[in-house]
């Protein structure tokens, strides 16, 4: 009881925080007031600065960043005036209606309209916030609108065609110069390192903290390594989920001393003045760039293809596909390396068009030879959809695989068509365009490999962990009696849930890769979170989620409720099954209105209002779904007024069986050749049925007996009376009886009538009697004619 008591203490901790009414603290008018004329002024400001607003991407990224911080202050004042709002509405609600010629005391009509007026300041200043974030909301939209026309005129720009031989002359003499600019700005940054300025300190405070992120790296990597991942190079599988662990064991092992070198350097980091220009800062960065993409991906394809280790190869495909497809993708990074690398140095620079238009040109061909090589011979799909070997059947198997291949197939054509039209379009001059159709196409596949080994990650790891011989599995079928059944039913949905995360942060990622910025994706998961209003109810996600964890934990609890009264109280009772059942069902059924009621109240819906819909609907619900209602309603009846229940033998129209569950429309009747019957509630209440077991478990066995040639009544009334008395299962109180129901000349008709304690037993004792009785007449001569 100890469990079950801290989780009721735990659900009402959940519950109390959840629905309690927001206690904002009182807002102070003038703080208010000012609050509200500064953002106001501060969006009017905004507005005119998005209507002279020069199309640059570092001024639309600036003017979206204080619009959204403007908004976020608004939401989060609007959010605390709710709770004064709501309060006040409570205060009200609790001194009534004023009835129309009555009057109250002085000092309730003073509280009454200081109520009243604090509410009506409350929902004027949510009012106004309402405005801001309505505004805020209009010119962040205004601003992505010309954020996407700066976005399409970068791309659509035409520059020099590299087909043109004066180009290729223009972008060597722009490398030479951008080459004598870096050599120069380099020439005169490194003599600072040593001059006693703050260059130096600087630099070596950023070398020491990054070789101690270094040195922390290698120690996890040795611990991620030696606890997950390989102990033998060639040692035997461990399966998919153990390969799979150790494939992420693997790269995150080799990633960590480069994933905690660059966190140690960004912690102290010098400020912008450290670089001497922007051309020295942006090479740094952008070989910074290329070198953490390169081994990051390289790192994600050994660990994952596997092309030297077969026995530690996570995805099923075969060794000379491995081999084949690592080194085509290994080529495909370093061309997008580089691309990064190249990309990132000369980008603020506005004087290189030649340059950067025979660079693209040179880039999208490599882009589209590397990766046209890779989707050639269908590598691609081998490693992304892995023959789908984990499905349950062939025919199962089939058909995924079937739907899956024609989807990347659509998506292999499409790639193609993308990077054969990319260098052709940068020999057009198009060669932003170019790049961005390359660079997407690379991307996105990336994305799409990193979503794949997730998914299969995530389905391999719930599948393991939910086996029923795995500790997870037992614990779960132990606490809720899940059997086997409700295991995959548990292991599907969860999974399905998972795919569904990865399906959304993979489209988040896409999102990234064509071109939406962050503060694109940021501004609509706000919104998101903040809600939809849905006419005076605003549901958002935050909502949505904890009245999904409320109706969970509600129901839960009752699921543990249930499992309490059947193990621990129900077998100190004395009740009967029936009664077990119909108070197991009930303590269901109020568990789930209580879940329903309070995940409808986490959403902001009136219940009120909601009745007052359902009354409209119920008309409809007369004629439509009449007798669905009507089985609902009698298996309540059924419940409550018991007249049938688990466990009786009845009779309804033509089944005979006994009762297994009744359920809300209608109750399972399993009959004795082991058949199911579903027989609708309405029928059991309307109709004439048979309970062999409504009041008494006993049943009373008639079996007659006709005996001819009969010279003495009393002894053939003697045989039957001790074919009775010897069966185990008759009952002595009340006795056995023999009854001479009609004689005709040496011809009578007597009726054996005896007792059993389970009504489920007549059959059985019925057809001993008879054999014991056949027995006892043959052996004692009687019914047989005289010789």
């Amino acid at each position: 009881m100890k469990r079950l008591d801290a989780a009721l203490l735990a659900l009402t901790l959940v519950v109390t925080w959840a629905v309690a009414p927001l206690r904002a603290q009182e807002l102070e008018p003038e703080q208010a007031r000012a609050q509200l004329a500064e953002w106001t002024r501060l969006v009017d400001r905004f507005g005119r600065e998005a209507g002279n607003l020069r199309l640059e991407e570092a001024d639309i990224r600036r003017l979206t960043e204080r619009i959204t911080a403007v908004r976020g202050d608004a939401a989060a004042l609007k959010e605390k005036i709710a709770g004064q709002v709501s309060e006040a509405r409570e205060l009200l609600d609790s001194m009534g209606p004023l009835a129309e010629g009555a009057t109250e005391s002085p000092e309730a009509a003073a509280q009454r309209k200081q109520l009243q007026e604090r509410l009506a300041r409350a929902e004027g200043w949510q009012s106004q916030a309402d405005v801001v974030i309505a505004r805020a909301d209009q010119l962040i939209d205004r601003i992505s609108a010309k954020r996407i026309e700066l976005f399409a005129r970068t791309l659509l720009r035409r520059g020099p065609s590299p087909l043109v031989p004066q180009v290729w002359i223009g972008a060597g003499r722009e490398l030479h110069s951008l080459a004598v600019l870096t050599g120069t700005s380099f020439a005169a940054w490194v003599p600072r390192l040593f001059d006693g300025s703050d260059i130096g300190p600087a630099m070596l405070v950023v070398l020491g903290v990054s070789a101690l992120g270094f040195a922390g790296g290698l120690v996890l990597r040795a611990y991620l390594i030696r606890r997950f991942g390989r102990r033998r190079p060639t040692g035997p599988a461990r399966g998919r989920l153990g390969l799979l662990a150790a494939a992420g064991a693997t790269f995150m092992g080799d990633a960590s001393p480069l994933v905690l070198t660059l966190l140690g350097a960004w912690t102290v980091w010098p400020p912008p003045g450290f670089f001497p220009n922007a051309a020295v800062m942006s090479l740094v960065y952008g070989l910074i760039g290329g070198v953490v993409v390169l081994l990051l991906c390289r790192w994600a394809i050994d660990a994952s293809i596997e092309p030297a280790r077969p026995a530690w190869r996570p995805v099923p495909v075969g060794d000379a596909v491995a081999v084949l497809l690592a080194r085509r993708l290994r080529a495909a990074i370093w061309v997008l390396a580089i691309h990064i690398a190249v990309d990132r140095a000369t980008a603020p620079l506005s004087v290189v068009d030649n340059f950067t238009s025979v660079w693209n040109f040179l880039i999208v061909i490599a882009m589209a030879v590397t990766l046209i090589r890779v989707l050639q011979r269908r590598l691609w799909m081998q490693a992304l959809v892995p023959a789908h070997r984990h499905a349950e059947d062939a025919g199962g198997e089939a058909a995924v695989a079937g739907a899956r291949s024609a989807v990347w197939r659509l998506l292999r054509y499409a790639a193609v068509a993308a990077m054969w039209s990319a260098p052709l379009i940068a020999a057009a001059g198009y060669a932003n365009l170019a790049e961005y159709i390359a660079v997407g196409v690379i991307e996105t596949g990336l994305v799409l490999y990193a979503a794949a080994g997730a998914k299969l990650f995530a389905r391999a790891a719930v599948g393991t962990a939910f086996e029923p011989d795995r500790r997870l599995g037992r614990a779960v079928a132990r606490a809720f009696s899940e059997s086997s059944q409700r295991l995959r039913q548990t292991r599907f949905w969860l999974g399905l849930a998972l795919d569904f995360l990865i399906v959304i942060a993979a489209g988040l990622a896409l999102l990234l890769v064509w071109g939406a910025s962050r503060e694109d994706i940021l501004g609509l998961g706000s919104r998101m979170v903040e809600g939809v209003r849905i006419g005076p109810v605003t549901v958002s996600i935050n909502d949505v989620l904890m009245a999904m964890l409320v109706f969970a934990a509600v129901l839960g609890v009752t699921r543990y409720v249930q499992r309490i009264l059947d193990r621990r109280i129900f077998p100190g009772t004395q009740l009967d099954a029936g009664l077990r059942h119909s108070l197991h069902t009930s303590v269901g059924y109020i568990g789930l209105v209580i879940a329903g009621g309070l995940a409808i109240g986490m959403l902001g819906f009136n219940l009120s209002s909601i009745a007052i819909v359902a009354g409209a609907f119920s008309v409809g619900i007369g004629f439509g779904l009449q007798n669905i209602v009507n089985n609902f309603v009698s298996g309540l009846i059924l419940l409550i007024e018991r007249p049938i229940k688990a466990g009786d033998w009845v009779v309804v129209g033509g089944n005979s069986g006994i009762v297994k569950h009744i359920n809300v429309r209608s109750t399972e009747l399993e009959t004795f050749n082991r058949s199911t019957v579903l027989i609708p509630n309405s029928q059991l209440v309307s109709t004439a049925v048979t309970n062999w077991t409504h009041k008494d478990m006993s049943g009373r066995i008639d079996i007659p007996v006709t005996v001819a040639h009969v010279t003495d009544a009393a002894a053939v009334r003697a045989v039957l009376l001790e074919c009775a008395a010897a069966h185990r299962l008759v009952m002595k109180r009340p006795p056995p009886k023999v009854i001479l129901n009609d004689f005709n000349g040496g011809t009578f008709q007597f009726e054996l009538q005896v007792t059993v304690a389970q009504a489920q037993q007549m059959t059985d004792v019925a057809s001993d009697l008879r054999f014991a009785i056949d027995r006892a007449f043959r052996a004692q001569g009687i019914g047989q004619p005289p010789s």
